[in-house]
């Protein structure tokens, strides 16, 4: 199955993207890949002890519940041995709380060498401990349930950063996996976790790697130096991988994360071509959605397309927006498939989809948005087109426009950089402007062969005139792990102003600085407008 909901996420205009990661959905899901994939014994806390690793492991499923009288805790903290800790245990209703902070502090001795795990392994009431930390709290869902950090109280971070670091490298990823399973972004244990696994001398495998990747996308927490550890690990152990959905989950997850990595892309769809026999649409769809995410063709791409050219059947696909998504994600790579372009733009096409919501006019934006985007590249790119475009008429083209509040922040500055070039800033540069096709062109100015901002009003004929749309592009407009390479969804925007004859300036945040003083904000604007004249 598709992990679908995650994947819309791939394929969603930024500033539309309205739906949710639901785990539930997973293509991959986690129990799926335990079930083909067995998971190893495991190394615990300091040793091989499967019952501090039950233990550990539970934490992630502790729930909110009374806390512990003041007096018992200040008894544990107090304690010297082994064995006065220990006694705490024999008291009557010991709380998952103090029996945490009893667990927290044997594994700080037994780091900092006071004692030996050997001298408690064994202890039933060690063993009772890890029991009632093991155990499903009153048999519930652990729906709700408190941050680490409301659990532990106030030395909650040095704690959970104390136990990670003592912990094997695979229970460090049951761990970060679970973080992902429930959504659980606590950033302490994020951090801890990263820092850990990034520095372990121990090598991921294919499932290990994935499963990051996986927690990694549906937390939104891209560590670079994490990546590159699980890069290099991925790459290492590809060869040897026999499962296909583990594979296709670590693509899926790099598309989420708009990592662009090409060599591990290409490597990876190397693998799924000497593989791709048991592969349905249903798992190759989203590795073609991952690749227009972040706006990249391998090698192996045309192989690619024949294997999945004949899965491009509306009838063969469970949602008919995947049928949309899959032409938008072919005009992202430049692969004009006009077939495909017809199909998704025959007027009967369009009465079946208003059918399944409504009316035209309740179509979902990110649908009508993609719609638009390969009507006017059937117009504007794909060469001699001559199947169905949209009706100018129709209500596909009502869709309303927005802009993320980063994004907002850098249009206004430029803005107001520009009304200290021109005397009159609206005689002279077009904010806003509806481009007709799902987003806004951010500013647009008509300049001579000399680089002067010329008023909009002017005859471009005549004078030689070039119009330009300044396209400002903020963090999520870039790909990760790859500088300054555009996400798909932006990069064909920029090439649809392009087939509409504007030169497309690109603004990008990491080179315009906000904060910057205005006379570096001039001159920035100033060096790009004559770059892009003198180039055109």
């Amino acid at each position: 199955m598709l992990r679908s909901a995650n994947i819309r996420r791939i394929i969603k205009c930024p500033q539309y993207s309205y739906s949710s990661v639901s785990p539930a959905n997973a293509n991959v899901k986690l129990s799926t890949d335990e079930k083909k994939s067995p998971e190893k014994s495991e190394p615990t806390v300091l040793t091989q002890s499967k019952v501090v690793a039950a233990a550990f492991a539970s934490l992630k499923n502790i729930s909110n519940e009374p806390g512990s009288k003041g007096s018992i805790r200040e008894e544990i903290s107090s304690a010297k041995d082994v064995d006065s800790i220990l006694s705490f245990v024999e008291k009557p209703f010991l709380s998952r709380q103090n029996a945490l902070m009893i667990l927290t502090t044997l594994t700080n001795w037994a780091n900092e060498g006071k004692v030996q795990l050997s001298d408690f392994e064994m202890d039933q009431r060690f063993v009772k401990v890890c029991r009632i930390l093991g155990r499903t709290h009153n048999g519930k869902n652990n729906e709700g349930m408190a941050d680490l950090s409301v659990v532990l109280g106030v030395t909650a971070d040095e704690q959970a950063a104390k136990l990670i670091s003592s912990i094997s490298l695979p229970q460090m990823v049951k761990i970060l996996k679970s973080l992902g399973v429930k959504k659980r972004r606590s950033t302490p244990l994020l951090r801890s976790l990263s820092y850990n696994i990034s520095n372990s001398s121990g090598q991921l495998d294919v499932k290990e790697a994935s499963d990051i990747l996986y927690s990694l996308a549906e937390l939104n927490y891209p560590d670079e130096i994490l990546m590159v550890k699980v890069r290099e690990d991925l790459r290492s152990c590809l060869a040897s991988t026999k499962i296909p959905s583990v594979i296709c989950s670590a693509i899926i997850s790099l598309g989420l994360l708009r990592y662009r990595d090409t060599e591990l892309l290409d490597e990876l769809f190397q693998w799924i071509m000497k593989n791709h026999f048991s592969l349905g649409i249903k798992d190759l769809l989203p590795l073609l959605f991952t690749l227009a995410s972040v706006n990249y063709v391998p090698e192996i791409f045309p192989r690619f397309f024949k294997v999945l050219e004949p899965h491009l059947n509306e009838n063969k696909m469970v949602d008919i927006e995947k049928f949309i998504d899959a032409a938008w994600s072919l005009v992202i790579l430049q692969h004009y498939d006009r077939s495909l372009i017809n199909s998704v733009l025959d007027p009967a096409f369009i009465s079946k989809l208003a059918a399944k919501y409504g009316s035209v006019e309740d179509i979902e934006v990110p649908e009508k948005i993609h719609l638009l985007q390969i009507n006017y590249a059937a117009k504007l790119l794909a060469d001699s087109y001559e199947g169905s475009l949209l009706e100018e008429n129709t209500a596909l083209h009502q869709v309303p426009l927005s802009r993320r509040k980063q994004k907002q922040i850098l249009v206004d500055s430029v803005k107001d950089t520009l009304s200290n070039v021109v005397s009159k800033l609206d005689e002279y540069v077009e904010i806003d402007v509806n481009s007709k096709m799902g987003f806004f062109i951010d500013l647009v100015c008509h300049v001579d062969k000399k680089s002067n901002l010329v008023k909009i009003n002017s005859d471009p004929a005549e004078k030689n005139i070039k119009k330009i749309a300044l396209m400002v592009c903020d963090y999520h407009d870039f790909c990760r792990g790859s500088e300054n390479e555009l996400t798909g969804s932006t990069a064909l925007k920029h090439r649809l102003l392009s087939g509409l004859g504007y030169l497309v300036l690109t603004i990008p945040h990491t080179e315009y600085g906000c904060k910057d003083v205005l006379m570096n904000r001039v001159r920035y604007i100033n060096e790009k407008i004559k770059a892009i004249i003198t180039d055109s």
